[in-house]
This record gives structure tokens, C-alpha cells and sequence, in this order.
């Protein structure tokens, strides 16, 4: 498991920092997720994915 690296923690660590977040939420970060009901996740959606507002973009690998 990455959990076992060093690399793994200090990536983490570095990513909290720099979005102003606790570092302690990393060790509860399952239990948050596992806490989401169905409700919230329709919420979530509702506020964020606008049927108007979504765009399909298509990356094509450069030609040689």
C-alpha cells in the first residue's frame, strides 16, 4: 500500500498545507466519505453539475 511510503505522507501533508486544511483530517478522510449519505451526494450534484453548463471535451493524442 502507498500508506506505507514516506513519499505517500509527504504529498498528503504538502496538499493539506497548501489548501489551508487540518492535516489531522487525513486519518479520518474514509470516515468522512463513508459518512456521505445519497442525499448528499444528489446535493453535491445538484449544486455543481448544471445540465447548461457541462462541456465534453475529447483529447486526442498528437499525431506524428
Amino acid at each position: 500500500s502507498d500508506m506505507k511510503e514516506n513519499g505517500y505522507w509527504l504529498n498528503n501533508l504538502v496538499n493539506y498545507d497548501m489548501n489551508g486544511e487540518n492535516p489531522n483530517d487525513m486519518m479520518n478522510y474514509l470516515n468522512q466519505v463513508n459518512k456521505l449519505t445519497k442525499q448528499d451526494i444528489q446535493n453535491a450534484a445538484k449544486k455543481y453539475l448544471k445540465v447548461g453548463e457541462m462541456r465534453e471535451f475529447v483529447l486526442m493524442p498528437e499525431k506524428k
